[in-house]
């Protein structure tokens, strides 16, 4: 409005369901005095919230949303920050929601994000940024941005049920996230800051990723975590940590004495020890376990076993971080005869 409004008729705004902001180009002092006639909602819908204009000698620029994105606490604006201000102001509106524009004041020249608390899942939000500059008892406002949009959904935690080390690499397994459409796996190592390594689709109720880049680094401690998305919107995390161990093979297997067998197999020099299972089940339904405590032990004669029995034997390296055991995967299996 221009300015040298006094009054605005009752009727000004007949079914401007749509109107969201009145904006007077005046003295503050004026607009305080202006009547813009508040109307029944019932007949005449009024939205909009009015506005001081701000004086056209002072120039502030106007900032840019860069990204919206929804979080479990709601939904995240960030903006590109402009230089010389004290702030900036973000103002949204819910979809279909009467009377729901809202602004939100954020303090502080470098602040370059806010999120709106207790947004409502499934539904549409538009939002504008703008900055503002005080001077004395004034501010000054620069334009809005242009408009953004999201729907926004709300995720759950995306939980990690399994790191396993594996022939190929580590494997990530975690549980199914609901109206989640896609997953995306992060990864560092110890003391470094997490990467995107993979981007997974599937909807599956039990979801893996194996991590094959990893395959060769014996010995390295890797932490993952896997957050869900929908769209723009992505849900929580929790990471967990492992230590890659490439496995060990057994070089040979013997019935040496009575009741007795031998296993040897490779040394692998990150490891703190190994773990022997032997069986005479081929499927290791049931099963006994050796722990060789020390990695430069490569060799194990168990005793005590059933003459004429066939045992299927396996082996693991292990190494211990702060009281946690980390595994290999199995070796192949192989077997003997107790003849002796």
């Amino acid at each position: 409005m221009g300015r040298n409004v006094a009054s605005v008729g009752a009727y000004a705004f007949y079914e401007c369901s749509k109107l969201t902001d009145i904006f007077y180009g005046g003295t503050e002092a004026d607009w305080e005095s202006i009547d813009i006639g508040e109307m029944d909602d019932t007949n005449y819908l009024l939205t909009a919230t009015k506005y001081y204009e701000y004086d056209n000698s002072v120039s502030v620029s106007a900032p840019s949303i860069s990204s919206l994105q929804g979080t479990q606490s709601g939904v995240k604006v960030s903006w590109k920050t402009v230089s010389g201000v004290t702030g900036y102001q973000v103002k949204y509106r819910i979809y279909r929601k009467s009377n729901s524009t809202v602004i939100l004041d954020v303090e502080g020249a470098s602040s370059s994000s806010t999120t709106l608390a207790g947004s409502e899942s499934s539904k549409t939000y538009y939002v504008w940024v703008r900055a503002y500059k005080t001077i004395g008892e004034k501010t000054y406002y620069s334009p809005w941005s242009s408009q953004e949009d999201i729907y926004y959904k709300s995720l759950g935690t995306c939980t990690i049920s399994s790191l396993a080390n594996t022939s190929k690499g580590i494997t990530v397994k975690w549980e199914k996230v609901s109206d989640a459409l896609g997953y995306r796996v992060y990864r560092k190592t110890s003391g470094g800051s997490y990467s995107k390594i993979a981007t997974v689709n599937s909807t599956s109720s039990s979801i893996s990723y194996t991590d094959t880049s990893v395959k060769s680094k014996n010995g390295t401690t890797y932490s993952y975590y896997v957050v869900p998305y929908y769209s723009q919107n992505v849900g929580g995390y929790e990471a967990k940590t492992t230590v890659r161990l490439t496995g060990v093979s057994i070089s040979s297997l013997k019935n040496v004495k009575t009741k007795k067998m031998t296993v040897k197999w490779g040394k692998n020099s990150k490891a703190t020890g190994y773990q022997i299972q032997y069986s005479t089940s081929s499927s290791f339904s049931s099963y006994k376990t050796v722990t060789v405590t020390s990695y430069k032990t490569v060799s194990k004669t168990i005793s005590k076993l059933t003459k004429g029995k066939k045992y299927y034997v396996r082996v693991r390296a292990y190494k211990t971080v702060s009281g946690t055991k980390y595994y290999s995967a199995w070796s192949s299996t192989k077997n003997v005869k107790i003849s002796k």
